[in-house]
């Protein structure tokens, strides 16, 4: 899967990056879950199991932390122009527009934790609307499960990413199982 698939597409980006300590890595997986997937409770859950099936197999045996946030549309009242965000927004603000805070990955809680989280996502995100920007919410994409890790270089997630020379980054792009 290319990695420039538009946000309307289940997709996984990962990204897999070195630590200081050697033999360690920083494991980063951002799931992307098309609004669509969320129309009904019954989408809602199928969408966020497989989501908790990929995270239980990929981040098996290590202290994965996640977070829902959202990509969405922002509209411009001045100049009538449209921007596509993801993660927080909130200009000139400290509280960011995320879904939930992080918590640790609980394959037993997850798929509840998630469906409150994405109740009322709207609502959520408009709830930073201020004066001081011409910026306004506009329309929900998609979803984004944010999850990370460090693990040891034997951890087998590090085997789904392709090879790096000189210790750089690594980065994937596949479609949500």
């Amino acid at each position: 899967m290319h990695r420039n698939v538009p946000r309307t597409e289940e997709k996984v980006d990962g990204l897999l990056m070195p630590m200081d300590e050697r033999n360690s890595y920083m494991a980063v997986y951002n799931v992307n879950l098309p609004v669509r997937m969320f129309d009904t409770v019954g989408s809602s859950t199928a969408a966020l199991e497989r989501t908790k099936n990929l995270l239980a197999v990929d981040f098996a045996n290590a202290n994965a932390m996640f977070q829902f946030t959202a990509s969405y549309l922002l509209y411009n009242e001045a100049t009538a122009q449209y921007r596509t965000w993801t993660g927080s927004f909130y200009p000139r603000g400290n509280a960011p527009a995320y879904l939930s805070a992080f918590r640790r990955f609980d394959p037993a809680s997850f798929v509840a934790f998630g469906l409150a989280s994405v109740d009322n996502v709207e609502q959520s995100l408009t709830s930073w609307t201020r004066e001081d920007t011409n910026w306004a919410f506009s329309d929900l994409i998609s979803i984004i499960v944010n999850v990370q890790s460090v693990v040891p270089a034997t951890h087998p997630i590090v085997s789904k990413f392709p090879n790096s020379t000189h210790g750089r980054k690594r980065q994937i792009v596949f479609a949500l199982p």
